[in-house]
């Protein structure tokens, strides 16, 4: 019996060193995975993001500057997302734990905020197809979801408010911008507003509300059911993989 029991027990403790090898190699493989990506992305959209700066500098049209405009600060935002990135598989275990929420919730602004430039950008503005054009309001799109679909992060519902937070922060910029007699940064974009006709239906102060309220919540929600399926797709997959591990056992 004594024997039988000993057997049995090492059994078990090779099974979970196992699964101990197992989880710490997929944890291992998926940050050097995340690493490589992300590199790879910043590799591009750094220069990229240099080249865009100096195309405007010092001002976009002699009169307006770089951080008056939204595909600016989205530009920004997606290059401050990919080093926050690469430094939360490069910290310890530990600080990473302490930094995962905050770069949850900032991944979360890059991919909304991807979309949002670029459906105001095609949807309202959008009649070029040089490469500024396509950088700023296409490629920012595939490279904040490419980053995102190799991440661990995961979008919550309450998260919704950072958006509005957002969106409200740049259009007080815009205004501040109109303080400093830099106006009309686009031209459905115009606190001064004049009694000029005008065949854009909304003001400045209802455009704002409705892609701040209206866009940003169904691109969040939208986004929220992605990922649901993104990780319901994953954690099959591991389940396969445990179970697979297991049987790999059994015949052992």
């Amino acid at each position: 019996m004594t024997s039988e029991t000993q057997e049995k027990q090492e059994k078990e403790d090779e099974h979970a060193k196992i699964q101990k090898i197992y989880d710490h190699t997929r944890i291992i493989t998926h940050r050097e995975q995340r690493l490589k990506v992300n590199f790879l992305l910043l590799v591009y959209w750094f220069p990229a993001y240099i080249y865009d700066y100096w195309l405007q500098f010092p001002s976009f049209d002699g009169v307006h500057v770089f951080s008056d405009f939204l595909s600016n600060w989205g530009s920004t935002i997606i290059l401050l997302h990919l080093i926050f990135s690469l430094i939360m598989d490069l910290v310890p275990d530990e600080d990473r734990a302490n930094l995962k929420k905050y770069h949850n919730k900032f991944t979360q602004i890059a991919v909304v905020q991807a979309f949002i430039v670029s459906a105001l950008f095609w949807g309202l503005l959008g009649d070029r197809f040089d490469w500024q054009s396509i950088h700023e309001h296409a490629i920012n799109v595939l490279v904040t979801m490419t980053s995102y679909f190799v991440s661990e992060v995961r979008f919550r519902k309450r998260d919704c408010f950072i958006f509005y937070a957002y969106g409200w922060a740049y259009m007080a910029n815009t205004y501040w911008a109109y303080l400093r007699n830099r106006d009309s940064i686009y031209t459905i974009l115009s606190w001064g507003e004049t009694d000029a006709p005008s065949t854009f239906p909304l003001t400045t102060f209802q455009l704002a509300f409705v892609s701040i309220f209206g866009a940003a919540s169904v691109l969040h929600g939208l986004m929220y059911v992605i990922d649901r399926i993104r990780w319901l797709v994953y954690e099959r997959a591991e389940k396969r993989n445990r179970l697979q591990l297991a049987m790999a056992k059994m015949g052992s």
